[in-house]
């Protein structure tokens, strides 16, 4: 089950919220170096849609799971910049042919696309790194998010793809 929150704005604008699960509680980014968020020695996460998750592993496969996770950061000072690098298993990759990719988004913001390299096969598991712009991450909680993005080309019903987030991480020069 897809689990959306409509909203309608003022000038008859619409935006819709996926369903993104958050870990319980916050972590405090520290002003330099690396703040782990999902720590690889934790269960993976699944996400996408659970319609096509022949690829991830039958221990962690979910039959709904949600579109995204999420962590709430506190920020004492803000970066000028910061990298995130994630570790995720059948993460689409560039040259998807149904335009599949997924998407880091702070504070409600898209700010950098994450997809496996080129040629990448299903099931493999990939670390990239995204820049996190200056001025993405403020003084006091922050939401970070790794959320399924909709195909551009959807399988049938399958219209997000499925991945397992194995580990994040997030650092400041």
């Amino acid at each position: 089950m897809l689990l959306a929150l409509v909203l309608g704005l003022p000038g008859g604008c619409v935006t819709v919220r996926l369903d993104v699960t958050f870990a319980p509680g916050s972590l405090d980014l520290k002003p330099h170096g690396t703040t782990v968020l999902q720590d690889p020695a934790q269960q993976p996460i699944h996400v996408g849609d659970g319609v096509d998750a022949q690829s991830i592993p039958t221990e962690y496969r979910m039959a709904h799971p949600a579109l995204g996770r999420g962590w709430r950061v506190v920020v004492a000072q803000p970066p000028g910049a910061a990298e995130l690098e994630a570790t995720i298993e059948d993460l689409a990759p560039v040259d998807d042919p149904s335009g599949c990719y997924a998407e880091v988004v702070v504070n409600d913001r898209p700010v950098a696309r994450l997809q496996a390299p080129r040629g990448t096969p299903p099931g493999s598991v990939s670390v990239v790194r995204v820049p996190i712009p200056a001025g993405a991450l403020h003084v006091g909680e922050n939401r970070l998010e790794i959320v399924q993005r909709e195909c551009s080309i959807p399988r049938g019903p399958d219209r997000f793809d499925d991945a397992l987030i194995r580990s994040v991480l997030l650092r400041v020069p």
